[in-house]
């Protein structure tokens, strides 16, 4: 249509721009999460289907990113009211979602643990010796909660595979807390910048 002018025309082709770079983020993602399922086929060889859940989830994130960056693209560069509120409508869920999952897990993170715990725990005892070793190999460890003299690295390694574990996670939680809350500023700026947006387009070919 063209019918923005001036400012709201520059609006329109940064939403452009930043939707195509979530278009393209998106199927990394997706890339990335075929990328993790290939890798960890040992272990769902060894383990079951469970192994998939987070690379599948990936996929399937990666996915809904692409079609919500195809989407502002198109509402962008089309100036479609329909797009770009269906667009906003969209951002909105997945933010009010991703609150909700933060706020859950900062809740119950002590019980979410203590579950991952148990539940790695279960897993290492009752695998065989194979995918203990290909663990301790993996992650530089000895043993679930303690050291044990039967693990591959004994020699070299008296750190618990859990202890290992936990270390990972604590040390990319500030990573993850400044990707989540830049993540949520962007998503809000995009919401604001397709109402405007809509909101002008309307405006324009309603008079």
């Amino acid at each position: 249509m063209g019918v923005l002018q001036g400012g709201m025309k520059c609006l329109k082709y940064c939403t452009f721009f930043f939707n195509f770079i979530v278009f393209v983020f998106g199927l990394f993602l997706a890339g990335f999460g075929g990328y993790l399922l290939y890798q960890l086929t040992f272990y769902t060889n060894q383990i079951g289907d469970v192994t998939k859940i987070f690379p599948v989830a990936v996929i399937v994130l990666g996915f809904v990113i692409f079609f919500v960056g195809f989407l502002g693209c198109c509402g962008a560069c089309y100036e479609s009211p329909c797009m770009l509120i269906t667009f906003a409508a969209i951002v909105a869920i997945l933010l009010c979602l991703q609150i909700a999952v933060a706020v859950f897990v900062f809740v119950y993170k002590d019980e979410l643990m203590e579950f991952l715990s148990n539940r790695f725990e279960m897993v290492f005892n009752d695998s065989n010796g194979a995918l203990r070793e290909q663990i301790e190999r993996d992650l530089n460890c000895c043993g679930f909660k303690k050291p044990e003299g039967h693990c591959l690295l004994t020699l070299f390694v008296r750190k618990p595979c859990w202890d290992v574990i936990t270390s990972k996670v604590e040390s990319s939680m500030y990573i993850i807390i400044a990707t989540a809350g830049t993540l949520c500023l962007i998503q809000i700026a995009a919401i604001i910048a397709a109402c405007c947006l809509q909101s002008k387009i309307r405006s324009y070919t309603t008079y």
